[in-house]
């Protein structure tokens, strides 16, 4: 450092160190500055992202309403293999939550079905307070589906001794007239007649080998004053298809007429078949 004399001004020549340093630290983030944020980011570890997911409510409700609705839509027009399908999608996807008028919509497809079986063992497992939770409507068609399952597994009785025809007018006697009016038998009737019409296309129609295919099937029904049909019987068929026949009264089962006050009420109804 031989010739060089100290500045005059102090406060000057630390200026100069201060803007050399400054230019030196511009440099170096040019040209190494990537390098450092790499470096920090080797150092600082990332938090990890946390993501809320919650489960829709009312998105599982509004799934379980389609599959009900698909599967009671395709039981009411005798679709049995798409309302099981949807019926068990429901059952499945919501396991004990399922309500339980999804599981008796379920005996009852197993019964139009002919599967007793199952049905029996789908009523069986259902608990107390599953039953409890049904609304009077379905506790009444639950009793009657019972009724129904019972009904099927009872040992058939032994035919009645043949009556001669001659003693058979002789004994026989008209029926009481019903206190239900034909329009109230309409309305009863008219939302299961496609049902019923099905029955006699896949039973009557179809089969050709099982009888004849026109004809008339008369019902005997009994009515309770609340107005479901408490007992119904085949009074006369001249279709002679017993399988149709139990279509038909299974179908009828369900008819409900309007309350009546009194005793259970009684009445005939014929129902006309012929191919179109």
């Amino acid at each position: 450092f031989e010739g060089l004399t100290p500045p005059d001004n102090p406060a000057r020549a630390w200026a100069v160190v201060l803007l050399a340093l400054t230019v030196a630290l511009g440099v170096g983030a040019l040209l190494f500055g990537d390098e450092i944020q790499r470096q920090v980011a080797r150092l600082v570890p990332e938090e990890p992202e946390v993501v809320a997911v919650e489960e829709d409510v009312d998105d599982r409700n509004f799934q379980l309403a389609v599959l009900q609705s698909r599967a009671q839509v395709a039981f009411e027009q005798n679709r049995l293999d798409d309302a099981r399908v949807a019926v068990d999608t429901a059952i499945h996807l919501f396991g004990d939550a399922t309500p339980p008028g999804v599981r008796l919509l379920r005996v009852e497809i197993l019964l139009a079905g002919q599967n007793k079986a199952e049905a029996k063992a789908t009523v069986d497992a259902m608990t107390a307070s599953q039953r409890s939770a049904l609304t009077p409507e379905e506790q009444r068609r639950l009793k009657d589906v019972i009724a129904d399952v019972v009904a099927k597994e009872a040992p058939t009785p032994p035919s009645p001794p043949e009556v001669k025809p001659e003693a058979r007018r002789r004994r026989a006697s008209p029926p009481p007239p019903s206190r239900r009016s034909e329009r109230e038998l309409r309305t009863a009737t008219r939302a299961g007649r496609y049902l019923v019409a099905s029955c006699y296309e896949r039973l009557v129609l179809a089969k050709k080998s099982s009888g004849k295919q026109s004809g008339q099937l008369v019902l005997k029904l009994r009515i309770a004053p609340e107005g479901h049909v408490r007992k119904i019987d085949v009074a006369r068929q001249t279709v002679g298809n017993k399988a149709f026949a139990t279509c038909v009264t299974d179908i009828a089962r369900e008819w409900v007429f309007p309350p009546f006050a009194g005793d259970d009420d009684t009445l005939e109804h014929t129902i006309n078949f012929a191919p179109r």
